[in-house]
């Protein structure tokens, strides 16, 4: 399978109906490799990967960004693709064909938020996992508890200077998600006087 980068465009141009993630991921960092190509706005952020032990690891997750978006092969056609394929801040990352042609993209996501290493079995099942990392926790919940992981990480965060209420922000930057109350000390009994940072903005 070759793949067109088009920077003008900030378009991935597939030829078959069929791609993995991962695939494409690797393919741009080669093409971004490549004589100057790496002088344009990088198409992917990624992140996952990290070894959990146990033979557990994270999966990876890849962000389009900079306006990035993948492009279906001129044709009538079911594009499957395989993997954690995501635009940065929300967003379809699937553009229409140049052309009129009916395209119906479907994609195939893990429900397991953890990737599993065996040698000589059968891989354990999504639910197996959730028990053994998250006590009981369901498939559906794991990918819940990643993505709010991430927001936590990354997004907005802005202490109120007088009440000493932390907040936690959705990506828009707007919606609260998460909010706790700071103090001073270690314990509770010296309140939050204000005199730490108080805003950080979503990581890029």
């Amino acid at each position: 399978m070759a793949l067109t980068f088009d920077p003008a465009a900030r378009r991935i141009v597939l030829d078959s109906a069929s791609v993995s993630a991962t695939d494409l991921y690797s393919r741009w960092a080669d093409w971004a490799a490549t004589g100057d190509n790496s002088k344009y706005l990088p198409a992917f952020r990624s992140v996952g990967g990290d070894d959990l032990g146990g033979g557990l690891s994270i999966p990876p997750y890849f962000f389009l960004q900079n306006g990035w978006r993948v492009r279906p092969m001129e044709a009538n056609q079911t594009l499957t693709i395989t993997g954690n394929l995501f635009v940065d801040g929300g967003g379809d990352p699937v553009v229409a064909t140049l052309g009129t042609f009916n395209v119906l993209t479907k994609l195939v996501v893990p429900v397991q938020a953890q990737g599993i290493t065996t040698s000589g079995s059968s891989a354990p099942t999504a639910s197996e996992v959730a028990s053994a990392v998250w006590g009981h926790a369901s498939a559906a919940d794991l990918m819940g508890r990643v993505q709010l992981a991430e927001a936590i990480l990354r997004n907005k965060q802005i202490t109120d200077p007088v009440t000493g209420i932390m907040t936690v922000f959705d990506v828009d930057g707007v919606t609260p998600l998460l909010q706790a109350q700071m103090y001073e000390g270690v314990t509770t009994s010296i309140p939050y006087r204000g005199d730490g940072a108080e805003r950080r903005e979503r990581l890029a």
